[in-house]
């Protein structure tokens, strides 16, 4: 009877990452490509449109940061643990959907603050670059101002649902097929 209720359980969490993998791969692909496109398109305007030296280097340095967003996702991509195929034993499948369910959100966890580290770090020496050695105060500001954000945006659209499935699981909650409500497992 206990291992019925573990199969149910290891089908949802396994339901979850599947979800979790396939929004996973759309977000490093998006992002990749958004990224690497900002990229492209701040080398051409640089090439096609005669300015200033300033705003020359402007461009370039956020080309660069652009470009290590890009290769940063196809280097350390947001990875989902692989589920296993059902064995028949419900006790041995959910844990090994709890083991997947852990790592991934691992993994989301890891990605998340990593990304906030790197996107702050890139965007400040972005900005020292402009301030610096090219005197270019506000542009340097406006690298800051205008390409953090970015990394924000990319940073809070991550898939993060394995992370909060995990510590609900933890505590004996597990979200109901992905609909946001919630159901209690055992008693409290």
């Amino acid at each position: 009877m206990a291992c019925e209720a573990a199969a149910a359980e290891a089908q949802q969490i396994q339901g979850l990452l599947e979800r979790e993998s396939r929004r996973a791969r759309t977000w490093n692909l998006g992002w990749g490509l958004g990224y690497g496109g900002l990229a492209v398109g701040q080398v051409a305007a640089v090439l096609a449109v005669p300015v200033d030296p300033k705003t020359q280097a402007s461009l370039y340095v956020g080309a660069a940061q652009s470009a290590l967003g890009s290769l940063g996702l196809a280097v350390a991509p947001l990875q989902v643990a692989p589920t296993q195929a059902p064995t028949g034993d419900g006790c041995a499948d959910r844990e090994a959907a709890r083991a997947a369910l852990a790592v991934t959100a691992q993994n989301e966890r890891r990605t998340f603050f990593a990304n906030h580290l790197g996107g702050l770090v890139v965007g400040l020496a972005g900005a020292v670059i402009l301030a610096i050695p090219y005197e270019a105060r506000a542009e340097g500001i406006e690298s800051f101002a205008l390409g953090y954000p970015v990394s924000l945006v990319s940073i809070y659209t991550q898939p993060r649902a394995a992370w909060h499935a995990e510590r609900a699981v933890q505590v004996g909650w597990m979200p109901a097929d992905g609909g946001g409500r919630v159901v209690v497992r055992g008693s409290l």
